[in-house]
C-alpha cells in the first residue's frame, strides 16, 4: 500500500464515524507553506468567503458566493463557487488549483454542475489575477478570459469576456466581490436557517436512484455496509457504518423517514457523528432531504438538502463534518453507477475516480 493511499484512508475511517481531524485545522496550517510555494500570488483569495453580484448583459443580476481553502498543506487552492437561482442557492461549480511543474504557471480544472469541464491558466499581473480557460461542454468548447482586480485585500471587481469565431470579444459578465469572514457569515445567518445543499447527476434511471436511497439493499451499494429502512413515514433509516462498534455508536440508529413522495422526495432524520458526542448524544436530529428529477435518457439528478442546525461550537462543528462527508457521498453514488456497488468497510471513491482505493 502506498503512502498517498494510507493517506486516503485517514479519511475513509473519518467519514466512517472515526476520529476527525480538529475542525479548521485545513485552514491554519501555516503561511509559510504557502510563502514558499509558487501558489502565494493567489493566497490573497484564501480567508472567509467572496459574496457579491454578477451584473448580465441582459441587465439582470445573479448572486454569487465563492469559497476558496487550501489542500495539501498550501499546495493546491479548492475552489467552490455557488449561485442563488430561483431563490435558492446552489453550488454550481468545484475545482482544483495547482502549479504545473513544467508549464510553471498555475493551471486550474473546474467541473460544473451542468456536466461541462472548464480549464485553464492563472497568471499575477500587478494588483490583478488574469484567468484564461476554455469550457469544455457536450456540444462546444469556448474560451474565455477573465480579470480579477485588487483594489485591496478584501474586494475584487470580475470581468469576463468570451472569445468570438472572429477573433474579437465579447462582455459576458462582470460584478464585485467582498470578502466576508467565517464569523460574519455565520452572523449574517440565523442557524435554523443554514441548509448544506449538495447535487449529482447519475448515469442510471430515476427508478433505480429512487431503490437506492429508499431501500436497505440500495443504501449497502453506496452509503454503508448494513442498513435498516423501511421507507414509510416514521419508518427506521438506519445506516450502520460501524458495524462492531457498540450499540448507539454505529451509524444513524433511531433515525426515522419524515416525508415520502414516491420518485421525486424522500427525508429522513440524520444524527451528528460519536466523535462530536455533545450533539449525538443530546437526542437532537437534523434533517436531511433528497430531491430526485430527470435530466435526459438515463440520467437522473440527485439535490441533498441538510437543515435543522442549531447554535453553538459543537453545532459549527457538525455542520463543517458533514459538508465534507456528504461530498464522499454523493461521490460514492456516482461510482455505484459508473463502476458498480462500492464495497465495504475500506474503499471510499473519490469523485471522477475509476477504482476504489484500497
Amino acid at each position: 500500500m502506498t503512502i498517498a493511499r494510507k493517506r486516503i484512508l485517514v479519511v475513509i475511517f473519518a467519514f466512517a464515524w472515526a476520529a476527525v481531524l480538529p475542525i479548521g485545522m485545513a485552514a491554519e496550517r501555516p503561511a509559510t507553506a504557502v510563502a514558499q510555494n509558487p501558489m502565494e500570488p493567489v493566497a490573497r483569495l484564501v480567508g472567509g468567503e467572496w459574496r457579491g453580484q454578477f451584473k448580465l448583459p441582459n441587465g439582470d443580476s445573479l448572486s454569487i458566493r465563492n469559497v476558496f481553502e487550501w489542500g495539501l498543506g498550501g499546495r493546491i487552492l479548492k475552489a467552490k463557487y455557488y449561485a442563488v437561482t430561483e431563490g435558492v442557492e446552489r453550488q454550481v461549480y468545484e475545482g482544483i488549483w495547482s502549479w504545473h511543474p513544467t508549464e510553471k504557471k498555475i493551471i486550474f480544472q473546474e467541473y460544473s454542475t451542468r456536466s461541462s469541464l472548464v480549464a485553464g491558466s492563472v497568471e499575477p499581473v500587478e494588483d490583478s489575477l488574469a484567468l484564461a480557460w476554455t469550457e469544455y461542454s457536450n456540444n462546444s468548447v469556448t474560451q474565455y478570459r477573465e480579470t480579477f482586480r485588487f483594489p485591496d485585500n478584501d474586494h475584487y471587481l470580475s470581468q469576463a469576456y468570451k472569445k468570438n469565431e472572429d477573433g474579437s470579444e465579447t462582455l459576458v459578465v462582470e460584478g464585485s466581490f467582498e470578502r466576508v469572514t467565517t464569523e460574519a457569515a455565520s452572523a449574517e445567518t440565523p442557524a435554523w436557517q443554514r441548509a448544506l445543499r449538495k447535487e449529482v447527476t447519475v448515469t442510471a434511471p430515476l427508478a433505480e436512484v429512487w431503490k437506492a436511497w429508499t431501500t436497505t439493499d440500495g443504501v449497502k451499494t453506496f452509503f454503508g455496509p448494513e442498513a435498516r429502512i423501511e421507507a414509510v413515514i416514521g419508518g427506521p433509516y438506519e445506516i450502520y457504518f460501524a458495524t462492531t462498534a457498540p450499540e448507539g455508536l454505529r451509524g444513524s440508529e433511531g433515525c426515522k423517514v419524515q416525508s415520502v413522495v414516491p420518485m421525486s422526495l424522500f427525508a429522513f432524520e440524520w444524527n451528528a457523528p460519536p466523535t462530536i458526542p455533545a450533539i449525538r448524544n443530546s437526542g437532537l436530529h437534523t434533517l436531511v432531504t433528497i430531491r430526485l428529477r430527470e435530466d435526459g435518457p438515463n440520467r437522473t439528478h440527485v439535490e441533498m438538502t441538510h437543515t435543522g442546525w442549531g447554535t453553538g461550537e459543537d453545532w459549527d462543528k457538525t455542520y463543517a463534518y458533514f459538508d465534507k462527508a456528504w461530498d464522499a457521498v454523493l461521490s460514492n453514488l456516482e461510482y455505484r453507477y459508473r463502476v458498480g456497488p462500492v464495497e465495504f468497510p475500506g474503499h471510499f471513491i473519490r469523485a471522477g475516480q475509476a477504482e476504489p482505493v484500497k
